[in-house]
């Protein structure tokens, strides 16, 4: 697969000329040489003149690079008046410089864009990270970006203004999710004083009143080389790399000042505190939080692990005091742990009909065992391989591992991530039961209760919006080459196939398993059944039951999850490679011998409705599957809604689970793949023996009818009361699938007009002009066997609603009537080329493309073809597809949300 990859024309990588002198270094003085600081692990520290701390990693798997620059600064350093700052300035920097901005066709977004990469920025409590993920022959690209907006950002009072309400959005987004009101109300009760209380996007009225001048403020005192951290990853050679970025950042001056430093310290919490949100929602939930020490404490380790007893798989303690018990939905147990005291964090989504109380005391009760008892050393052996092997599954691939190396600077330093396995070694169930009893007291603790209220009034409406004027639904007129790897391997095992890419970069193994036995083969009144199938194949077999099952992989550190979209089921699984042979054991052990044990099967359709009541909250889930029952007729795979299902599924019964394993469970249509430090020829008469043990199924084709695309669209409403967000989703049929004659240019096409909600033409236009929403995206979601509709998927304040939809319809029609530009049709191309090749940089990903290649039918040497159709492609086919679909008078409309 990579070694295909490689061989590629870098004219299908790159078929955008860059202006300017993107790719050269700028031309100032030479700046002093940096410094080496130490090396560990493959992992080299430089310092240079001006401060800039770099972190070189070089790793050859794939020719891809990752690049984040991690400034330290975040929400601690805030204050009222000006909170979410961090965060406000993370979206503003993307709005460019005087060398990359708009005017010039230069953004930073669409200059990734082109070039296929995976960018963003975040902002956290201690940090704003900026990250890239590109082809490695493109390093230059994302250094002159990172340390041209480092100083140079520009941050006019116009487009905070703009901006503003896109971030307004983003908070109203959040505060429709009611666990992330119950996470920011946490922290804002259990600190007082400090700087964490503050949410980190910003109260409400802070973010809007936020004066430009305190942004720019804001970047003045943190933005500097001697406050931030480079990290470089993927195929690169150090020494050269290095002077690329003396290049860049060498010539930019430290701070004049001190970096200012947060002195605020939390005063010692003397008694509990408690909270109670009160909205509309389906479920409870119970969160509470103890606060803890720093990061660098020599406590970390043991708290790690003790939020590992506490939720780390199915055997852990909370799992099987409030989930298996049938009194909640899901818990979580985190410790975030910080640059300064941090928290540890318990949350239980209750079940339906479960009483707050009565979880919050069961939550209490497994506390107290661990303050009481001793870890025995069995379960403390399981949950230090599983946290090991996560370390190690954390560190695969070049933006993960940046990832990780970035988080630990901005808490402690990068090292603490080099020493955190033999810490973790050396915890004893002693340290744990000390850990427990200091933290997990009265005084230290913080409750809170999210109370659920009944749905305010629901209304669906059938109407016609009225537009402002000149929005109506009339058209208008108008480097360095990386090491060889491995091809993939295809062996034929009966109707079977299996695949296995060698890839010994580490100790990861991925793994990925097909079979047709999705959603579309559920009987007529049975939804649901697909999904309870897989499920019940983790709950136990006929050699172990559920737990037991459960301890086997997590003492190796191994996972093996079965789910059901769709059009199949799939498991997706990860091992160290010295535990491939006992994971693949019990794989087989799970598809030949399920238990399909009755209390267990109970347990799981309880949590699969509770997970779908969860759904009715969601109101892009409901502004969806109302657009799609609006397009497909009643009994069509994509019109079914939740509420519908929900009815379905609790009527299904073991023995339709039974039947449907019998029919679609076997070696007939099995798909496998195997992605890392395997060896094929020992894999190929292992997987042969096993699969000649499993029973041929009995596949049904089943075809996703195909309907034409609607002349006519119409205009429904949803209205749910006190929802902060609406949702509008648009869109009608098409008959585009994969293998289809004109799938790449209807995605070429789509590309131009909403890929990107920081490029497309909806994104700049109805984002960053208007500041109507924080996102706006068309699509084609459904592409696989079947045909899919194409979508436009937006959300908004409440009293913009007409004005988002206008706007929406005059860029598409505005797009019908012009075309794709050649910019815009070549961005598209080399975009769709670059970002396979980014997708391909992990074995995960690899295991997933290779899969899909194989189950869709696209042949096998599909990534060199891929890049070729994409060539292929003229401007003609793509305005065809725009003419053929991109009609605003045939989108249906469906808004959900506050809003008549």
């Amino acid at each position: 697969m990579l070694d295909m990859l490689k061989s590629l024309p870098l004219a299908l990588l790159a078929s955008v000329a860059l202006v300017g002198p993107l790719t050269t270094l700028p031309a100032l003085a030479t700046p002093a040489a940096p410094v080496q600081v130490r090396s560990q692990d493959g992992i080299y520290e430089y310092k240079l003149a001006n401060g800039l701390k770099v972190l070189l990693v070089p790793n050859h798997a794939a020719p891809v690079v990752s690049v984040m620059l991690v400034y330290r600064v975040g929400s601690r350093n805030e204050a009222v008046g000006y909170t979410g700052s961090t965060h406000f300035l993370e979206h503003m920097l993307f709005k460019g410089t005087p060398t990359f901005n708009k005017e010039k066709g230069t953004q930073i977004a669409k200059l990734l864009l082109a070039q296929g990469a995976r960018f963003n920025a975040t902002t956290w409590l201690d940090r704003t990270n900026y990250f890239e993920t590109l082809p490695a022959d493109q390093l230059n690209l994302a250094l002159q970006i990172e340390s041209d907006r480092m100083r140079n950002a520009l941050i006019s009072d116009a487009d905070r203004q703009s901006e503003m309400t896109v971030v307004r959005n983003e908070l109203e987004r959040g505060e429709n999710n009611p666990d992330r009101v119950m996470w920011l109300n946490l922290f804002a009760n259990a600190f007082m004083a400090h700087p964490y209380h503050h949410p980190t996007i910003g109260w409400r009225a802070d973010v809007e009143g936020v004066p430009t001048e305190r942004l720019k403020k804001f970047y003045e005192d943190f933005y500097y080389p001697n406050n931030a951290t480079l990290i470089v990853v993927g195929d690169m050679n150090p020494v050269k790399t290095l002077a690329k970025i003396n290049g860049y950042f060498g010539p930019i001056a430290a701070s004049k000042e001190p970096i200012p430093e947060v002195y605020t310290q939390e005063p010692p919490q003397q008694g509990e505190r408690r909270f109670v949100i009160r909205r509309p929602g389906q479920l409870g939930i119970v969160n509470m939080g103890f606060r803890v020490p720093p990061l660098e404490h020599t406590d970390s380790a043991a708290l790690d692990l003790l939020s590992g007893v506490l939720s780390q798989g199915v055997s852990s303690r909370l799992q099987q005091a409030l989930v298996d018990s049938g009194q909640a939905v899901s818990v979580s147990a985190w410790s975030a742990q910080l640059r300064d005291p941090g928290l540890f964090t318990l949350s239980a989504k209750l079940a339906s009909g479960q009483k707050h109380e009565v979880v919050e005391q069961n939550l209490l009760k497994v506390l107290e065992d661990l303050k009481n008892k001793p870890v025995p050393a069995a379960e403390l052996e399981r949950v230090k391989n599983q946290l090991l092997a996560q370390f190690h599954f954390q560190r695969h691939g070049t933006l993960e591992l940046a990832n990780q190396l970035g988080e630990y600077e901005a808490s402690a330093d990068w090292r603490y991530m080099l020493t955190y396995p033999e810490r973790l070694q050396a915890v004893s169930a002693a340290d744990i039961q000390r850990v427990a009893r200091t933290y997990f007291v009265d005084h230290n603790r913080t409750v809170g209760h999210f109370v659920p209220d009944r749905i305010a009034e629901v209304q669906t409406q059938e109407r016609n919006l009225s537009y402002p004027a000149g929005q109506q639904n009339s058209p208008l007129k108008a480097g360095q080459t990386a090491e060889t790897t491995a091809a993939p391997q295809y062996f034929e095992l009966g109707k079977a196939r299996l695949i296995v890419q060698e890839n010994p970069i580490d100790q990861t193994v991925a793994l990925r398993l097909n079979l047709r036995a999705g959603s579309i083969y559920d009987p007529p009144g049975k939804a649901g059944l697909a999904e309870l199938t897989a499920g019940m194949l983790e709950r136990g077999t006929r050699q172990r039951e559920r737990l037991a099952l459960a301890q086997a992989l997590e003492n190796m550190g191994s996972t093996l999850q079965f789910s059901a979209d769709l059009e199949r089921a799939t498991v997706v699984g990860r091992a160290l490679s010295p535990q491939l042979n006992k994971t693949l054991d019990l794989l087989f052990e799970m598809l030949e011998q399920p238990r399909f044990d009755a209390a267990e099967f109970d347990k799981l359709k309880k949590q699969k409705a509770d997970q779908l009541r969860q759904r009715l909250d969601n109101t892009d889930q409901l502004a969806r599957e109302g657009l799609y029952a609006a397009l497909y007729p009643a009994g069509h795979p994509y019109a079914l809604d939740t509420a519908s299902k929900l009815q379905q599924l609790e009527a299904l019964s073991l023995a339709d689970v039974k039947a449907f394993y019998q029919q679609h469970y076997g070696s007939q249509q099995l798909i496998m793949t195997l992605v890392g430090d395997v060896k094929a020829q020992t894999l190929k008469p292992r997987i042969q023996k096993a699969l000649a043990r499993l029973k041929a199924d009995n596949p049904v084709e089943i075809t996703i009818p195909d309907l034409p695309t609607q002349l006519s669209g119409e205009t429904q409403i949803k209205t749910l009361r006190d929802k902060a967000n609406v949702s509008i989703a648009m869109g009608l049929q098409t008959d585009i699938k994969l293998g289809h004659p004109d799938y790449f240019a209807a995605v070429i096409a789509n590309h131009a007009l909403g890929q990107s909600s920081l490029t497309s033409r909806l994104g700049l236009r109805v984002r960053d002009e208007l500041g109507l929403t924080y996102g706006i995206y068309s699509y084609f979601p459904e592409a696989g066997l079947g045909s899919s509709p194409w979508l436009v998927g937006v959300t908004t304040n409440p009293e913009k609603v007409k004005e988002t939809i206008g706007a929406t319809q005059e860029v598409i029609a505005k797009y019908r009537a012009e075309g794709i530009s050649a910019e815009e049709f070549a961005l598209a191309k080399s975009s769709l080329i670059g970002s396979y090749l980014v997708s391909l940089s992990t074995n995960p990903q690899i295991a997933e493309r290779l899969t899909d290649a194989t189950f869709y039918g696209l042949g096998d040497n599909y990534v060199r073809q891929r890049a070729e159709q994409i060539q292929a492609v003229s401007r003609e086919q793509v305005n065809a597809m725009i003419q053929k679909y991109f009609d605003p008078a045939r989108l249906s409309v469906m808004v959900v949300g506050n809003y008549e």
